[in-house]
């Protein structure tokens, strides 16, 4: 962000400096229309870029380096100053480069909106689509469902602190261009505010299988022989990674892990935990998203919030300030106790998956809590997460 800030104050600075020299006092669009000849749209653009005090809108008037090109062509008729005109459109050209090398300017703009707070929403839907169709020719991959579940408990053994259950159930994976290994997912557990836990995660339902981790679920997973790679890095993450799938494959790939986070964290909120939340990061295309907690109402946990963000600098989830993050549209709904949504579209795993899940934790379903966020056409990296209050005590 601080690189966006002064690339962007170097631009203007420069562009003052150069209107300085005209003999046309104060910049103003008058001024600026009626002294360098500018026509009027072009000169109130110039004059609102020079004294525009909010950073987006420095880039809503910022000049293109055709506009820098205009604007020395009548400063250099004005002054007969040649030699300034050309040096400040090749300083301008060269600057404005650079600040593109940072992301194009919806991109930036994005980034400042962000950055000062404002609650909106940045990117329309229709948009969202034909990004989604985009980034599936250039990734060359794409999914049609991808489902994290939590099941939030409290241990049996230790009623003061929680019990986590991850379900990750990934459909319709497919391969348009040879890739020799395709990022599934990335696992950190983490505090709200990002720092690790130092938990191990356990399989719901160990399995002894050559091609996968012992984590998924292999009578789930399609098709026959399907290999997926696991690897651990210094910071506790582990990613999963498909090896060696076929291109254009007439099965769509089914994976479906399900994992236990035993002790997770305290039941009630203290210095080091807060909130309870669980995040699913998506790296590769997808149709939708959907993320969603059962929850035992005994807890007394706050009532759930969703939070849909896109990455904007490609690094994990769990390393990206609120500045290197954006809010995209998410359809939310609620269910109480006692009632279940029906299963996500186009996700045929879901009942069985979770059944198998529910028997093998011996956890009962029907008295939990259920809550679900779903997103169609998620922007490429994004990192949705669901988030609740613990208990006072």
């Amino acid at each position: 962000m601080t690189k966006i800030v002064e690339r962007l104050h170097a631009l203007r600075a420069l562009t003052a400096d150069y209107v300085r020299t005209a003999p046309i006092g104060p910049p103003s669009a008058p001024n600026l229309h009626r002294e360098l000849g500018l026509t009027r749209t072009f000169a109130w653009k110039v004059s609102r870029f020079l004294a525009s005090t909010r950073h987006v809108d420095i880039v809503e008037f910022l000049l293109t380096p055709e506009g820098a090109a205009i604007l020395a062509q009548q400063g250099e008729r004005a002054t007969g100053d040649v030699q300034s005109a050309r040096q400040y459109v090749e300083s301008y050209t060269q600057k404005h480069a650079a600040l593109l090398a940072l992301g194009s300017l919806d991109t930036l703009a994005a980034l400042l909106r962000s950055a000062e707070g404002v609650e909106t929403e940045l990117i329309p839907r229709p948009l969202l689509r034909d990004a989604f169709r985009a980034n599936r020719a250039i990734w060359g991959v794409e999914a049609t469902t991808l489902v994290r579940t939590a099941i939030i408990t409290a241990e049996p053994d230790r009623p003061d602190r929680l019990r986590y259950v991850i379900v990750y159930m990934l459909h319709g994976l497919r391969l348009l261009r040879p890739c020799s290994d395709c990022l599934i997912s990335r696992e950190r557990p983490t505090r709200v505010d990002m720092k690790p836990i130092d938990v191990t995660a356990v399989p719901v339902i160990p399995q002894a299988n050559a091609s996968l981790p012992a984590s998924y679920i292999a009578e789930l997973c399609s098709p026959a022989g399907i290999v997926v790679a696991r690897r651990m890095s210094d910071d506790r993450a582990v990613t999963d990674a498909v090896i060696g799938l076929g291109v254009g494959v007439n099965e769509p790939c089914t994976l479906v892990k399900a994992e236990t986070y035993p002790n997770a964290q305290t039941r009630v909120r203290n210095r080091d935990h807060t909130l309870a939340a669980h995040s699913l990061e998506v790296r590769f295309p997808v149709e939708q998203i959907v993320i969603e907690q059962y929850c035992d109402p005994a807890l007394g946990l706050g009532e759930p919030t969703a939070q849909v963000k896109a990455l904007l600098d490609g690094r994990p989830w769990y390393e990206a300030t609120r500045a290197e993050t954006l809010a995209v549209p998410c359809d939310r709904e609620h269910v109480t106790s006692g009632v279940q949504l029906a299963p996500p579209s186009r996700c045929p795993v879901y009942e069985r998956a979770l059944d198998l899940v529910f028997t093998s934790a011996n956890i009962d379903r029907a008295r939990l809590t259920h809550t679900r966020a779903t997103y169609v056409h998620p922007p490429v990296p994004t990192v949705a997460t669901m988030i609740r209050a613990l208990a006072e005590r």
